[in-house]
């Protein structure tokens, strides 16, 4: 296990001055990380649920329900086990199976009009292909494109990093796709750990990536939408409601910028 922790879940060092104090503390940070815990919408978001030992790989094609509340789609992707350093428990995903490309998908329950963000940690296979693996991330309506470059990353150092997204739900349950990009058939695609789905706050006015800063990604997207948009109910770029992104909008994200 790399070790690696998502940054809600730390919890600060406890100094208790005496025994009951103690006791009240770690009772207290035992029902905030449970409850923080409990928060995830998915199940097996870190592909932890697999019926036996995953020594190196195993390969399941488009279609397959083995992994415990996940439909793999396209046409393969690979359950890593001890083949490379994983970012949260002892499994991992490559979207690009044996061979690729492929994705995932899971069905969860949302509440109309809420949002939610996604998180998930992203690495790459840095034994083949295009150094720079790309993969997208769906929900209601809504998408985004992650990349992640594998230059100067091996197995035994993944360089896994977190990536968080977010979107607002329209029905009463919600489908969560992440799907390899690479345009061909190879064995070496975007990886993927510890995906958790929680209820959010909606995010700030022109942060567009969701991830609590209005900044040069957020204005990229902006710029990426430019012009009217194809779906009014969908288009986040369309920061005051008038189902076009223009100067209006750019108005609106670099009045609320962050850097």
């Amino acid at each position: 296990m790399s070790g690696f922790k998502r940054r809600s879940l730390h919890q600060p060092m406890l100094t208790p001055r005496s025994t009951a104090t103690a006791w009240l503390a770690l009772l207290g940070a035992a029902f905030v990380s449970s409850a923080a815990l409990a928060q995830n919408l998915l199940i097996n978001g870190s592909f932890e649920t697999w019926p036996g030992r995953v020594p190196s790989y195993v390969s399941l094609p488009g279609g397959s329900t083995a992994m415990a509340g996940w439909i793999t789609t396209g046409n393969t992707v690979d359950l890593v086990g001890g083949g490379w350093q994983q970012a949260d428990g002892s499994l991992s995903l490559d979207l690009d199976g044996s061979p690729g490309p492929g994705g995932v998908q899971q069905t969860f329950a949302t509440i109309p009009g809420q949002w939610y963000t996604v998180e998930f940690f992203m690495a790459g296979n840095p034994q083949c292909g295009d150094p720079v693996k790309a993969l997208s991330v769906e929900a209601a309506g809504f998408s985004n494109t992650f990349t992640f470059n594998t230059a100067g990353h091996s197995f035994v150092s993944m360089g896994w990093e977190l990536r968080s997204w977010c979107f607002r739900a329209h029905e009463t349950s919600t489908t969560l796709t992440i799907t390899s990009l690479t345009a061909s058939a190879t064995n070496c695609g975007a990886a993927i750990d510890g995906v958790v789905v929680e209820a959010s706050s909606p995010p700030l006015v022109g942060d567009l990536d969701c991830n609590g800063f209005v900044n040069g990604a957020d204005l990229a997207i902006l710029l990426g939408s430019w012009g009217l948009c194809s779906d009014c109910a969908v288009c986040r770029s369309d920061l005051n409601g008038d189902c076009s992104t223009d100067g209006a909008d750019l108005a609106l994200l670099l009045g609320a910028w962050t850097g």
